[in-house]
């Protein structure tokens, strides 16, 4: 039994009991806002898989778990198990969070749940629901795959680059805002009839629908928003405290370009020329660390990193210089944004390897990017005909001057663009797929791209 003082004796939810087997973000501050109206929340805590929030510094675990007493136990275990029964036959509200299935697999259903007390109001929380596609039903999510996942992501950051993740993790506030105004309106209706209610709330659905046009107006019209960035008036008017250095390609600024060179306060520092990994977005990371290490790091030092770092490991990375060919490693582009983005960093017309696993996501953007960057396009796995029909789409499209060969496979793909590449090329593996359809991941498909080309 709880002593007195440890149950609420405040708030407009005095007197509501909830349990709440959820983790991280979304389901805890549903049950922590209910926990500061005065609710009496219960926090189950697994004894296999502690709440990965706790190992990520500072108060967030605590913060978003006020007011909460607390039990580690086993739910799926026969102990576990009968734990949770002896709390849900007491308990208004039970919240968890987990996989599409997880309590269903475990034996612990809804009707099971509603067997022990049938006024009880369930939430369950999941990253794609709890039905649906097995693909995507079956996997965890965190906020930023939710972000891109949703298209959150894509109006946040720079137009003319990646898109960047919001913070502090929008869409798990978001369902847990949503989630909690279910659990509230379930809360009336199973006073008022008796009767509990259960609901799913899937995360990268509350993130569509809090972008008020935006998902309409792209399945409907196929119109995309573009972030603002900090070439807006607007965004550049963010200045934190302390010392606030601009930069920009477009204009002058404490560190822009003059005449091919990256310049700080006016002097010179690094011809834009002499940087190694490509892309327009890596000349402004480099423009953003000069602004950030002045008085640290030497100019030579600058010049010295610039002209030898190849990149990170799969993305746009350059693997290999061979009879005047340049092998580039984009695996990590599972999707046609990541895509666009690789061939947007290359002034020249490049040979594109793609396609992999099908998440069933629209190519679309994708066809124009590839009429107006490819000059030779290898396709391979189960996107390459969706790929090549976005292309074949595109009214900019010209057989003669985009040479389109399917082959049916990865390495197959891969061998047959090298095997094209003359001196001067570039060759990037860039897929625009998932790689699950013959890789375990993508590190794993772009280890497998370099071991190929090394072995040339």
């Amino acid at each position: 039994m709880a002593k007195r003082a440890d149950v609420p004796e405040f708030g407009m939810l005095r007197g509501v009991t909830v349990v709440n087997a959820s983790t991280v973000v979304a389901g805890p501050i549903a049950a922590s806002l209910m926990a500061e109206m005065g609710a009496d929340v219960i926090w189950i805590e697994s004894t296999k898989s502690p709440d990965t929030n706790r190992g990520k510094g500072g108060m967030g675990a605590e913060g978003d778990r006020k007011n909460m007493r607390n039990i580690s136990l086993d739910i799926p275990s026969p102990e576990g198990r009968e734990i949770l029964k002896k709390l849900l036959t007491n308990a208004d509200i039970f919240i968890e969070s987990s996989k599409g299935g997880t309590y269903t697999k475990w034996g612990l259903t809804d009707e099971v749940l509603w067997s022990w007390n049938p006024k009880l109001v369930i939430a369950h929380f999941s990253g794609y629901g709890q039905s649906g596609d097995p693909d995507y039903v079956s996997r965890g999510c965190y906020d930023p795959v939710c972000q891109a996942f949703s298209g959150y992501m894509a109006l946040q950051g720079f137009k003319d680059r990646e898109p960047l993740a919001g913070r502090e993790v929008p869409t798990d506030y978001l369902a847990g805002l949503s989630g909690l105004a279910n659990i509230l309106a379930a809360l009336r209706y199973a006073d008022k009839t008796g009767k509990g209610e259960s609901f799913d709330i899937a995360q990268f659905e509350m993130a569509a629908r809090f972008q008020n046009k935006l998902p309409m107006d792209y399945f409907n019209d196929r119109k995309t928003a573009a972030p603002l960035g900090a070439h807006n008036d607007i965004t550049a008017a963010f200045r934190g405290n302390g010392t606030t250095r601009f930069f920009s390609r477009k204009g002058m600024a404490y560190v822009c370009i003059e005449d091919g060179v990256i310049c700080r306060d006016g002097r010179k520092v690094l011809p834009v020329k002499d940087i190694l990994i490509p892309g327009v977005h890596n000349i402004e990371n480099y423009m953003a660390a000069i602004a950030v290490v002045e008085g640290l790091v030497s100019d030579e030092t600058i010049r010295h990193v610039a002209e030898t770092f190849g990149g990170v490991e799969h993305r746009i990375e350059l693997v290999r210089v061979k009879d005047g060919v340049r092998f580039y490693n984009d695996s990590i582009a599972s999707s046609p944004s990541r895509t666009i983005a690789g061939l947007r960093s290359f002034p020249e017309k490049v040979i594109l390897i793609a396609g992999g696993y099908d998440k069933h996501i629209p190519y679309d953007v994708l066809g124009p990017e590839i009429c107006a960057h490819v000059k030779k396009l290898y396709l391979g796995g189960a996107t390459g005909q969706k790929i090549r029909e976005a292309v074949e789409r595109c009214p900019k499209y010209d057989p003669k001057a985009l040479e389109i060969v399917d082959c049916g496979s990865f390495e197959p793909a891969v061998r047959a663009a090298a095997a094209a590449a003359k001196p001067g090329d570039v060759v990037l593996m860039s897929p625009a797929s998932a790689a699950f359809d013959q890789f375990k991941n993508f590190m794993v498909r772009g280890a497998f791209f370099k071991k190929l080309i090394k072995e040339l």
